[in-house]
């Protein structure tokens, strides 16, 4: 089945990690999938030793297998960097696997998120695939043994998605958010005010830009929408 299934290309995320990139770029070299490389351009002249060499790593290794590579003339933060990214590789695709460059992923991982990508590739619920599992070492007691549940909660570090639901919901202003926290929404998804507290002040911050970071609106638009996250029963990353 897994031979027949589509192989989503695969983003890797870098910027001043050469060994960490080298490491993945050696571990994705025995994936049959595209790959990306998506390096950012230099923010802070302190880390240009390790940004040169980050660069350089991933050169190199185009010299020995096709991969396509990403670089920004100049560095578009947390912010924008990924949507870059991720809407360059769906000007083709209509899927992707996204890795950071301090996401060491298991080898399963791949085939987890190329099989559930193929099964739910229709079904507009799921937000995404997370190849993380942070909850196993809580000893959170399980109904099942099922190989992945569900969850209202975006987890991205190691993830895969689809271009419509990326695309057809994604909004890096939170423009909706005034409106949501008036009518206090967060109370209608939320059963208890400790949790409507936390997200009230992570979307705050995120709107009037104290923070710079592309996943909040992630988070918010599949919250709202009501959408599913999909875990693994062992964390893969």
């Amino acid at each position: 089945i897994f031979e027949m299934t589509i192989k989503a290309p695969i983003l890797l995320m870098t910027y001043i990690r050469p060994k960490n990139t080298e490491l993945l770029l050696n571990l994705l070299a025995t994936n049959q999938n595209t790959i990306f490389v998506f390096n950012d351009g230099l923010k802070n002249s302190k880390y240009e030793k390790q940004h040169t060499e980050t660069r350089k790593v991933i050169l190199k290794f185009k010299k020995k297998k096709k991969i396509k590579i990403i670089f920004a003339k100049k560095n578009l933060t947390q912010k924008k960097n990924l949507p870059h990214a991720l809407n360059i590789i769906f000007k083709k695709y209509d899927r992707a696997i996204i890795l950071e460059d301090d996401c060491i992923p298991n080898k399963s991982f791949f085939k987890f998120c190329n099989l559930l990508l193929e099964k739910y590739k229709d079904d507009n619920r799921i937000s995404q695939i997370s190849g993380n599992n942070f909850l196993n070492f809580k000893n959170f007691k399980r109904r099942n043994n099922d190989s992945y549940f569900f969850s209202m909660f975006t987890s991205s570090w190691g993830w895969a998605t689809w271009k419509n639901r990326w695309q057809n919901y994604y909004d890096s202003d939170l423009k909706i958010w005034p409106k949501v926290k008036q009518e206090k929404w967060l109370y209608d998804i939320f059963d208890n005010k400790k949790s409507v507290d936390f997200w009230t002040k992570a979307f705050d911050r995120r709107y009037k830009l104290l923070d710079d970071d592309w996943d909040r609106p992630w988070t918010f638009s599949n919250i709202i929408n009501n959408r599913l996250n999909i875990f693994p029963n062992k964390n893969l990353i």
